[in-house]
């Protein structure tokens, strides 16, 4: 089965019948859904502007505790079951219909599960942020990480990160530090992914 986001909403494939059905169910999001992403658990998770929704064996349900309410700008799953979760202002993961906040006051732009069920998350205003099995970091200038304010990132399986910042120079984690480059001469960077190996 795919998932994915249409102009009328959330769209299923199945591949047995080659075929794409719109979720119409009582609760399924319709043109306001954003982002998506499935769950370890199987579990089907698509963030609006009003909130969260969620698609189990049983139907659709929609959350809107805590800074889920104000919308939702960007998942990821989470090792384990439930979802990574951000607003426009707080992160933090989502499972068994509890909302458990990380990060209060970060606005993040984009989010990558990292290897060891941690996450990696670009923010306007802190760096990146890591959520690890350790706690909470903030890589920005003082760690070599290339600014405060980040567009985009991508996480490997190795470990390695690679994110770029608002003035379009991009930097890259090899694990222990991170490393700065301007990309002069071929214009601003607006998307990176890392290569394993």
């Amino acid at each position: 089965t795919l998932w994915a986001l249409s102009d009328t909403g959330v769209v299923r494939w199945d591949r047995g019948t080659a075929a794409f059905t719109a979720e119409t169910g009582q609760g399924a999001p319709g043109r306001d859904a954003r982002v998506l992403t499935v769950g370890d658990d199987g579990v089907v998770y698509v963030g609006t502007p009003s909130g969260l929704a969620l698609k189990t064996r049983d139907g659709w349900r929609r959350s809107q505790i805590g800074f889920l309410a104000d919308g939702v700008r960007a998942l990821a799953p989470r090792r384990g079951g439930g979802v990574w979760v951000a607003g426009p202002y707080g992160l933090g993961w989502f499972a068994a219909g509890r909302l458990h906040v990380v990060a209060p006051k970060v606005r993040v732009r984009a989010m990558q599960r990292g290897p060891g069920g941690g996450l990696w998350a670009a923010t306007q205003g802190r760096g990146v942020v890591a959520v690890r099995p350790g706690g909470i970091e903030i890589h920005g200038p003082a760690q070599g990480m290339c600014g405060e304010s980040v567009r985009a990132l991508a996480a490997s399986a190795d470990g390695r990160v690679a994110a770029v910042c608002a003035d379009g120079t991009f930097g890259l984690w090899n694990g222990s530090r991170w490393q700065r480059w301007a990309a002069r001469k071929i214009g601003a960077v607006r998307a990176v992914t890392p290569v394993p190996g």
